[in-house]
């Protein structure tokens, strides 16, 4: 009796941990992707394929790789036509000048209240990770000092999916609004990305992302050094 109470006793507790154990496992392979913006504060007239704004996909808490093919973005305007912006792109922000929106995708200027991003190829986030995004444009120099785009997601509407073929419904982390003011546009704005004219560099504070901001405005500097290397590049071969 004592041997079979015991293997008994035993049975129980296995099928308990082993019951527990696939409980665990299942919470760990759900998917999940979080999903925020931030907004430079304020940008030049006349910049040059500047980050505007950055779209963080957070896919840190996810079981499973998450996948995603268009960024729809919401946008409002303050003194400024839409099509003030042109050239605009979607950029992984660890391969900058490179746009993921390129060819048939690519916008070549605003025109509305909103505007998707359809990507060249699905992007998959890795479980585990969050990648960021750089929405990258020109802005006209004409575009009025004083005026501003408003950037804004709505997570719920990005469409996404896990690797087992099952959608994903994002949700909201922190911030996903935000507007960036334009500022009096120099003659170096475009072209020497060193001096305080730089796009992305803040005439004010730095807002309520201090981390995200200092990244934009790295994010623009590195933007604009590619842009005058490569049109400094193609003036060389034409001189030739």
């Amino acid at each position: 009796m004592n041997t079979i109470s015991r293997f008994g006793s035993g049975l129980v507790g296995a099928t308990l941990f082993f019951s527990i154990g696939i409980g665990i496992a299942s919470a760990q392979a759900a998917p999940g992707l979080a999903v925020s913006l931030s907004t430079a504060p304020s940008v030049p007239a006349g910049s040059s394929q500047v980050a505007l704004a950055t779209v963080t996909l957070d896919a840190t808490h996810s079981g499973q790789n998450v996948t995603f093919s268009s960024l729809p973005l919401s946008l409002s305007y303050n003194g400024v036509p839409p099509t003030a912006f042109t050239n605009c792109s979607v950029q992984d922000v660890v391969a900058l000048g490179f746009p993921l929106t390129s060819g048939g995708n690519a916008v070549t200027a605003f025109t509305g209240s909103g505007v998707t991003f359809h990507l060249n190829a699905p992007f998959t986030i890795i479980a585990g990770t969050s990648v960021r995004f750089a929405i990258v444009c020109d802005v006209s120099p004409a575009a009025p000092a004083g005026s501003s785009i408003t950037f804004s997601i709505a997570p719920a509407v990005l469409s996404a999916t896990s690797a087992s073929g099952t959608a994903v419904v994002p949700t909201s982390t922190g911030q996903t609004a935000g507007a960036v003011s334009v500022t009096a546009g120099t003659a170096s704005s475009v072209t020497t990305p060193t001096t305080s004219a730089t796009p992305g560099i803040p005439n004010t504070g730095f807002g309520g992302d201090a981390l995200a901001t200092l990244l934009i405005m790295s994010l623009s500097l590195l933007a604009a050094y590619i842009g005058a290397t490569v049109s400094r590049r193609l003036q060389m071969k034409k001189g030739v």
